[in-house]
């Protein structure tokens, strides 16, 4: 079935990725108030009171207070086009905090959650339907490509989920999803390597860590910002960043020394 969104979006990550030498694990940043913080802070922490908040899914799949990484430029190149990251060596992957999945998890396990209502409860799913515009034109996508964009009406996933009868059984089905896609401490470093280049797969591996992320660890290898942000900001990444981490800005690499203001 078609996918929501074009191969040709996230073809353009390899477009970036093989500009620079090293095959690396990121944390995409969208606003440049938060980058800054991040190095300020000397690390990437978790979000605060995220469990006060926390949809269902997250929960369920107990991914409910951490931050996400991608493997390659993925949140940078594609339609997200972010114009910040924070560049990891790929050993990162080894450390206990780290979990690889071979699927955006909470994505799939809600279209899981609408494929069993599709299959085994349609009256379910048609009363979801109906609830308001928003679902009307998410479920009325799903039924066409077998995919939507679960966050536009995430809030009647939740009470839809919260409230059917087999409640137990999907949640057992979704920890056994969860389990199958996930890739062993042990082989993440190799499994990222391995699909590193191959668009369709970088799309589909999440990273979370349930940790604090320290920007003074010898993984840190430096970050990635979009050409036209990164001018105004070399003083502030001079006098808070070591001087030999590396500056990507798509096109170029630089250590933060050798830029001259």
């Amino acid at each position: 079935m078609p996918r929501i969104f074009p191969n040709r979006e996230f073809k353009s990550q390899s477009s970036i990725a093989h500009k620079f030498p090293y095959k690396v694990i990121t944390h995409a940043v969208s606003n440049q108030k938060i980058f800054l913080k991040i190095i300020r802070d000397k690390q990437i922490n978790l979000p605060v009171n995220r469990k006060k908040k926390t949809p269902l899914m997250e929960s369920i799949l107990g991914i409910n207070n951490c931050s996400y990484f991608s493997v390659g430029f993925d949140y940078n190149a594609t339609f997200h086009h972010w114009p910040y990251s924070f560049l990891f060596n790929k050993s990162i992957l080894k450390k206990p905090n780290f979990k690889l999945f071979k699927t955006y998890l909470v994505s799939q396990s809600w279209m899981n959650f609408l494929r069993y209502l599709r299959d085994n409860d349609p009256k379910t799913l048609q009363r979801l339907r109906v609830e308001n515009r928003r679902t009307r034109k998410e479920i009325k996508i799903f039924l066409q490509r077998d995919a939507c964009s679960f966050w536009n009406f995430e809030k009647e996933l939740n009470s839809c989920l919260e409230n059917h009868p087999e409640k137990n059984k999907i949640i057992s089905k979704t920890l056994a999803f969860k389990k199958s896609k996930t890739v062993k401490p042990s082989s993440a470093s190799l499994y990222a390597d391995k699909h590193y280049y191959d668009s369709d797969n970088i799309r589909r591996m999440e990273i979370i860590s349930c940790k604090n992320v320290s920007l003074n660890q010898k993984e840190f290898m430096g970050i990635y910002v979009q050409k036209d942000k990164l001018a105004k900001i070399i003083p502030f990444l001079k006098k808070n960043l070591s001087k030999n981490i590396l500056v990507f800005d798509g096109d170029k690499i630089k250590k933060l020394k050798d830029i001259t203001n």
